[in-house]
């Protein structure tokens, strides 16, 4: 197995023995969030009493195999010695960072193979770590960085790059050493420009660089290059092992080179495509994806279903925006034997939306969001017998509750968003008649 699915096992054990609570998952199974709830302070205790892991919090200036500095403590590195025993350093709850931090992590720690400075506020990472060369983990996950130095290349045996929610909008050439790298999420989501296709921001990487790193598994998100298309396709043909793919910024003229490389991924599980801008046509027929693929994001003009969708039969969850897709689109959807969650925002331009009997006959979640030429949702009896969760809105036109809505046995959520005033008195009467009151 992976070291992923290594990890899930471990945690899906810890769950079935209690040890691990699960705070949340989403409806296709997946736990999102977990907690060790009332064993915590236990398993705290007894990692400081075999020195495996060390608080800044604690009065001892010891060392351990994971160190954790919180609570503004950073400069508690600089009273602690190098000791080859120390492999991890996490910083939390942390408001600044001073400088010599870093040089005291080069010096003192050489054996470091994990950081983690997520939202840490952490601005520039100095030279200096790229003396740290058994680092396998390094994350600056939301933390205020802009650029990564060029020293970053020394960094030959680093499994993980998380950049997710940073500054940095470019990857220096010098990430083409990193040959062992499997996880790299380099990404933000502007909150500012939410309901528009730039919501998720990637990076630029060079194409060469891309066909260096032959281990990536999980590569999310980079801007696909509109001039050199078709050389950086040929690059990233290389990437043969990835199961996690994140595309921005696609054009259409692009389409075909993405296709061929997605043709040589065999292992891929999920896959993100978002075009350049909202009425940009995602040219995506010629691609032939995996039969495992379980996680589809499509972002952009389709005005069709490709073809190939509809063998897509271990597809688990498919999100399609400003798709444009008419009601036979939803059929071939709606014969997807595995599928459990449906996203549509923004997507059908039709007055009407029929979802016929015996379709979706797994779907747990689907959402209608901002389909403004929306006036009725028709409901046939016998679809969507496993929905759990159906939300509806923005749609101004739509006036009458869906049809069929007072069938769901399994129905749990209900959300309606900023909809007509006579939709939501009808909709009262619908869910009172549902409940019984």
């Amino acid at each position: 197995m992976t070291l992923e699915e290594t990890a899930k096992t471990n945690l899906t054990r810890l769950i079935n023995r209690s040890l691990v609570q699960v705070e949340w998952s989403d409806s296709t199974g997946r736990a999102r969030s977990c907690r060790v709830h009332l064993i915590h302070v236990v398993l705290i205790s007894k990692l400081e009493e075999l020195n495996l892991i060390q608080s800044s919090q604690t009065s001892s200036i010891g060392t351990a195999r994971y160190l954790w500095i919180d609570n503004n403590r950073a400069h508690d590195l600089s009273r602690r010695n190098g000791d080859f025993r120390t492999h991890s350093i996490i910083f939390s709850n942390l408001q600044e960072l001073h400088d010599p931090v870093f040089e005291r992590l080069s010096l003192n720690f050489k054996l470091l193979r994990e950081i983690d400075f997520e939202n840490a506020p952490v601005e520039y990472l100095p030279e200096e770590i790229g003396n740290l060369w058994y680092l396998r983990y390094l994350s600056l996950r939301h933390s205020k960085i802009k650029m990564l130095p060029k020293s970053i290349g020394k960094l030959h045996n680093l499994l993980t790059l998380d950049l997710k929610g940073s500054f940095v909008v470019e990857i220096p050439y010098e990430i083409r050493y990193m040959c062992k790298l499997q996880y790299f999420v380099a990404y933000i989501v502007d909150l500012f420009n939410h309901y528009t296709i730039d919501s998720d921001q990637g990076v630029k990487i060079n194409g060469r660089v891309i066909g260096s790193l032959e281990s990536l598994k999980k590569l999310c998100y980079l801007d696909f290059p509109s001039q050199n298309g078709e050389h950086f396709g040929r690059e990233l043909r290389r990437s043969k092992r990835l199961r996690n793919l994140g595309i921005t910024k696609l054009k259409s003229n692009c389409g075909e080179a993405l296709c061929g490389a997605i043709k040589q991924m065999p292992n891929l599980y999920a896959l993100n495509i978002s075009a350049v801008k909202e009425n940009e046509v995602l040219e995506l027929e010629s691609m032939s994806p995996p039969p495992s693929l379980h996680r589809l994001r499509l972002h952009g003009q389709l005005m069709m279903l490709p073809g190939w969708i509809a063998e897509l039969e271990n597809l688990v969850k498919i999100s399609l925006h400003w798709s444009s897709i008419s009601n036979d689109s939803l059929k071939i959807l709606g014969d997807l034997p595995k599928l459990l969650e449906f996203w549509l925002y923004e997507g059908y331009n039709g007055v009407e939306l029929h979802l016929e009997q015996g379709k979706f006959k797994n779907l747990k979640h689907l959402a209608l969001r901002r389909l403004y030429k929306l006036e009725k949702v028709v409901i046939d009896g016998g679809s969507l017998p496993c929905l759990e969760t159906l939300e509806i809105g923005p749609s101004p036109l739509m006036k009458e509750a869906p049809t069929g809505i007072g069938s769901f046995e399994c129905l749990k959520n209900l959300g309606f968003y900023n909809l007509p005033k006579k939709f939501a008195k009808k909709i009262l009467q619908v869910t009172a008649w549902i409940t019984g009151n």
